[in-house]
């Protein structure tokens, strides 16, 4: 029976649920608290360090809450938290409250607003999403449909023409055609029925039938199409939004086309939806009153033709060709000519009007007004030169070239384009160059009359805006209204009607993600107003062309349905998430409307209860495996300029569990951390590390953790972690630091002093002191065979509670949170300081102190650690004999395997124990043990021993089913580097061949 050993180069690989015959070396079955480093090798995890209690009283956040960190500076770290019923902020740093909009204790969103978040709609965890670009953070409530403002309708084009003389000549005919109704038009008033389409978050209700009309109006022409212009503001008490910007539209039947009564309505043009609270059922129906636009009342009852028309003077004087002269005659007439605007309209003059009209002459221009409450008309103008010297205006025109530059101040037109496309029509106003009434000037393009123009700001996200040190403020985001175009030309973007699932920021674009459409503002994100307030824009600013900075708003097509939940960006493209594929949308040199694309990449399942990860140049995003999850590693292959999605956990495909609610990466420390609701006391850890383009490290791994974990952010090398106890009565902030250099960032910048002695004392620790690995660690003092501990000052790294005022003339000076009889102490140097846990008050007012087992010993001042010791553990897995075959090696079936004895190489490490359990066996402990240096025999000057080398310790049982465990369950460094075990082998037959 030979004596074979079988190396473990490292033990970094971490946990593989594969048949140990074919696990990599350095494989385990499991790994607790130890963190895989290509460096340092097995380490044990760094401590989390106690920050601070938060919120005024005792209280422990839920699963369910939504929490966000923010990373400002290397000096300003924040949370967000949405308890459900607050919004809170703090410092991550420091554990002081922000304030939010001037006030502390949280904010409170008024009931049915954007942040309310009622539970019968969800909680804040599952609905709440952010993103954080600079001092602001975007926050989307996915519940909320996103609606137009119903008061923002641009008012309705004026009944108003221009006429005006392009070119005088002598005797020669200028004529006005005029057709109009004296019978003025009345609204027409009717019973909707709409029903309930959807179970989304909102009742979405659309036009079905009309079911009664209750004024018939006047002024309609039958068969004839009208817009829905006013519905209710309010139905059962519930606000009534339309969720775009396509209006609604019956069909009117006149029986009496002389007074142009409504008698009958049926649904023309669908039009967009209502949101009307949240609790109705599909198929309900409901009836709300509504107006329709006026009546155009030309063919009516009283119609008139009235046919204006002159010729101009001789050649007897020059300026009876002048166009201002010709101008006058038309309104004024002249001794020749009696039918004038002054002939045909009594009362008409140079700046008078009558029942039916008003007139304004300026110049060569004649401004023709229909009065307030009158019916359209129909003009048209003539004259004796080819119908090319007098020009009329009136509601649209063929060409910008049509227009006069000597006009009224804010008339509108409609420049029509293409006949047979409305997509190319625009609007322009005159505007004055000095702001007169009717002057010089230029056209200028505007948006439509009678249109929705503006957002409903209080649908859309929230920004969160950081305005200095712990002080934010919330507010709307305010949309810039539709300056140009109309429905078509310039439609609302595509979120109007629909639930907003996440946002980006990409390309200094604000993008929302919304079912199959990603919607990007305008490049550089918009402008300030008049106010000086910042309006994002989504809007076009002209319709004339399309611009490169214009808005881009596409879809995604795909030949199954698509709905978009997350984005992240790779490489200058965005990718994009759906539950069952993945997009890119890229552009080329610079993304615009014109070079914007989305193709889908591939088609992976993706579970949105997180948001993706980006990671440098990769992104990470978890799916369902069953009642398990699993996580792939998105990248661009840069051999093959390919997006691949590989699996990373492959090799332990039921080791994290499902119902993922937090999922963030580091950089700095290749690291992921993954949070689950079924599991909330654990991270579930992925190291990787890229040598050359490939992977040579893909370890999985597990933190646990005495707490209820409510979130958690890497920002640098730092975790930050929102947590509860585990009686969930009270919620604090802890950190860990991942990275250190085998040395404590001590305690230093802390002073604590009592009034009755004059006392000042600074608790400090030196450079060469090493790391004491503590759970809810916090710095302290010994004073009179107490543990003490200090009151928070400005500027400290570590700050803890703000209640405790000095060292001195205190009894029973308590704990920053309440201990329990597990909790440790030790000093700065390594070495423990046995204490007991003692209990004063009772209820709400209850709290924990720590007093020294050994009075006497330990001298006033001594600084120490306090905190909760935890176990770290390393399972092997089952070694396995392998003989060569052909250029591997492989298990041998005939052989037999006893395990003599383990070798453990180890550097800087103090202690740690193997556990060896073999099969129906009891558990017999080695331990390498923990040893003191000191310069004397005073407990006041040992030191931890950290040290280098390797430990043998006897196993001697068959390698088979049994457990072989590394345990490290004190507070202080073990760094593992490789394993050898020494093994008998005996085996029945040679392998032929090898």
């Amino acid at each position: 029976m030979p004596l074979i050993n079988t190396s473990l180069p490292n033990l970094i690989q971490g946990v593989s649920q594969q048949p140990d015959a074919t696990r990599f070396s350095g494989q385990c079955d499991e790994q607790v608290n130890f963190m895989s480093s290509v460096v340092d090798g097995l380490t044990k995890r760094n401590g989390t360090r106690f920050v601070k209690k938060l919120f005024s009283t005792n209280s422990a956040i839920s699963a369910d809450s939504f929490v966000h960190f923010v990373n400002r500076s290397e000096t300003e770290r924040y949370v967000m938290i949405h308890d459900g019923n607050k919004f809170h902020a703090y410092n991550v740093l420091s554990g002081a409250e922000a304030s939010i909009n001037g006030a502390t204790g949280g904010y409170t969103p008024a009931a049915g607003s954007y942040l309310d978040i009622p539970s019968s709609v969800g909680t804040p965890r599952s609905l709440l999403r952010a993103s954080t670009v600079s001092d602001g953070t975007f926050l989307v409530n996915r519940a909320k449909t996103v609606a137009t403002d119903q008061s923002s309708r641009a008012a309705a084009l004026d009944k108003e023409a221009l006429i005006f003389v392009k070119q005088g000549d002598y005797e020669k005919k200028y004529a006005v055609d005029l057709t109009y109704s004296t019978t003025s038009p009345v609204a027409a008033q009717v019973n909707l029925t709409y029903s309930r389409t959807s179970n989304r978050g909102n009742s979405y209700y659309v036009l079905t039938s009309v079911a009664s009309i209750t004024n018939g109006g006047q002024g309609y022409t039958d068969g004839q199409t009208y817009t829905i212009v006013s519905l209710p503001s309010t139905y059962s008490s519930k606000v009534v939004r339309t969720t775009g910007d396509i209006d609604s539209t019956l069909v009117v039947g006149v029986t009496n086309a002389a007074t142009g009564v409504v008698t009958s309505a049926s649904r023309g043009n669908v039009g967009t939806a209502l949101s009307i609270g949240n609790n109705e059922n599909v198929g309900d129906t409901i009836s709300i009153p509504a107006t329709l636009e006026l009546g155009e009342a030309v063919a009516t009852a009283g119609t008139v033709t009235n046919n204006v028309f002159i010729t101009s003077e001789d050649d007897s004087h020059g300026y009876n060709a002048d166009t201002s002269v010709i101008a006058g005659i038309l309104v004024n007439s002249n001794s020749h000519n009696t039918a004038a605007f002054s002939d045909k309209f009594s009362g008409i003059n140079n700046s008078g009007g009558n029942a039916d009209f008003n007139i304004e002459l300026s110049g060569n221009l004649i401004v023709l007004t229909r009065r307030s409450g009158k019916g359209d008309f129909e003009i048209r103008g003539h004259d004796g030169l080819g119908d090319g010297a007098l020009g009329v205006v009136y509601k649209e025109v063929g060409s910008i070239t049509d227009l006069p530059l000597y006009a009224k101040n804010g008339f509108i037109v409609k420049v029509r384009g293409d006949q047979e496309l409305s997509a190319d029509d625009y609007y322009v106003k005159f505007e004055t160059t000095d702001g007169q009434d009717i002057g010089n000037g230029a056209w200028v393009e505007t948006f439509a009359p009678g249109q929705l123009r503006s957002y409903d700001n209080s649908t859309l996200p929230r920004l969160i805006t950081n305005t200095s040190l712990n002080k934010f403020e919330i507010n709307e985001i305010k949309t810039a209204p539709k300056f140009v175009g109309d429905e078509i030309s310039n439609p609302f973007a595509s979120f109007v009607g629909k639930n907003i699932q996440n946002s980006v920021f990409f390309k200094n674009r604000l993008g929302f993600i919304c079912e199959g459409n990603v919607i990007l503002s305008e490049a550089g994100l918009g402008a300030r107003n008049s106010s000086g307030d910042f309006e994002y824009n989504f809007g076009r600013t002209t319709v004339t062309t399309l611009l490169d900075s214009d808005p881009i708003d596409v879809i995604v097509e795909a030949q199954r349905v698509v709905s978009l939940t997350a984005a992240a960006t790779s490489q200058e493209n965005l990718i994009l998430f759906s539950n069952n594929g993945q997009f890119v949308l890229k552009g080329e040199d610079l993304l615009t409307p014109k070079t914007v694309s989305v193709k889908p990449i591939t088609n992976f399942e993706y579970n949105d209860e997180t948001d993706p990860v980006s990671v440098g140049s990769y992104i990470y995003y978890p799916f369902d495996l069953g009642n398990h999850t699993g996580i792939r590693e998105f990248s661009l292959n840069k051999t093959t300029d390919v997006y691949e999605s590989n699996e990373i956990t492959e090799q332990a495909p039921r080791y994290i569990p499902k119902d993922i609610t937090y999922f963030s990466g580091s950089l700095s420390e290749n690291l992921l951390g993954i949070l689950s609701k079924d599991e909330d006391q654990s991270l579930y850890m992925y190291r990787y590390f890229f040598s050359e383009n490939k992977k040579v490290l893909s370890s999985w791994f597990k933190w646990d953790f005495d707490v209820n974990i409510r979130g958690f952010e890497f920002i640098d090398s730092t975790l930050y972690i929102v947590a509860t106890d585990t009686a969930n009565t009270s919620t604090f902030i802890l950190n860990i630091p991942l990275n250190f250099d085998g040395e404590d960032e001590g305690i230093a910048t802390y002073t604590v002093s009592g009034s009755s002695t004059g006392r000042s004392v600074s608790i400090a620790t030196t450079p060469e002191d090493n790391v004491t690995h503590l759970d809810m660690r916090v710095p302290a003092l010994v004073f009179n065979d107490q543990i003490v501990f200090p009151t928070y000052t400005a500027g400290t790294t570590l700050p803890l509670r703000e209640n405790i005022s000095g060292i001195s003339g205190i009894a029973n000076n308590p704990t920053p949170y309440l201990a329990t009889s597990s909790i440790a102490v030790y000093n700065d140097r390594g070495v423990k300081i046995p204490v007991t846990v003692q209990t004063s008050g009772s209820g709400s007012s209850a709290f924990t102190y720590l007093t020294l087992n050994a009075t006497g010993v330990w001298d006033n001042d001594t600084s120490v650690w306090v905190g909760y010791e935890f176990t770290s553990s390393y399972t092997f897995s089952e070694q396995i004999f392998k003989a060569q075959a052909g250029q591997a090696r492989t298990p041998n079936a005939s052989a037999k395997q006893f395990i003599k004895n383990l070798s453990l190489y180890h550097t800087q490490t103090s202690d740690y124990k193997i556990k060896v359990t073999p099969d129906k066996r009891n558990t017999y402990t080695n331990e390498f043990p923990e040893s003191f240096t000191s310069s004397g025999g005073s407990s006041q000057i040992l030191r931890t021993e950290l040290k280098d080398g390797f430990f043998r310790a006897p196993v001697f049982t068959s390698s088979e089913n049994v457990e072989i465990k590394l345990e490290n369950d004190g507070a202080k460094p073990s760094n593992l580097q490789s394993a050898e075990f020494e093994t008998f082998v005996h085996t029945r037959s040679n392998r032929y061949g090898a």
